[in-house]
């Protein structure tokens, strides 16, 4: 008898292991299962040639504040991840003209609040994550409560 009840113990413990298994892995396949393939990373300013003007997700390494000017013609651009960049206040005044900017992502950029509070013009932004910098307190990001 308690034979039995070890083995239906057992069972238990592996369906419920299997079950957990399901419920961790299963929203992941699905977002890799529905979603389309990931967004190309551009390595540089004249890599960015390649993409389509009405490019809406772009991903950058190593961007520097002179090659913000090549973002310029993706005028519906929603999502802009800038990895590893080497951008300074001066460069954050032009990523602020892309109002159609929902997502921003800067990371490894050297800013002070006074340069990422021109972020503030980014009436669409819905998230703004920032890697790095470490140069920005609390009182330059006054205009989040908006976010």
């Amino acid at each position: 008898m308690a034979e039995a009840r070890t083995k239906v113990r057992t069972l238990k413990d592996k369906l419920i292991l299997l079950g957990l298994a399901v419920l961790i892995v299963a929203p992941f396949a699905v977002f890799f299962g529905i979603s389309r393939q990931p967004p190309k990373v551009s390595k540089s300013a004249s890599d960015l040639d390649k993409y389509p003007d009405d490019e809406k997700v772009l991903v950058t390494q190593g961007l520097k504040d002179e090659d913000v000017d090549a973002l310029e013609r993706f005028d519906q651009l929603e999502d802009l991840q800038l990895h590893y960049s080497n951008l300074t206040d001066a460069g954050l005044p032009k990523i602020a003209e892309h109002t159609t900017l929902k997502r921003l992502v800067l990371g490894a950029i050297h800013v002070s609040d006074a340069g990422v509070s021109k972020l503030a013009a980014l009436v669409n932004l819905e998230e703004l994550i920032l890697i790095g910098a470490e140069g920005i307190t609390s009182d330059g990001l006054s205009f989040l409560p908006k976010l």
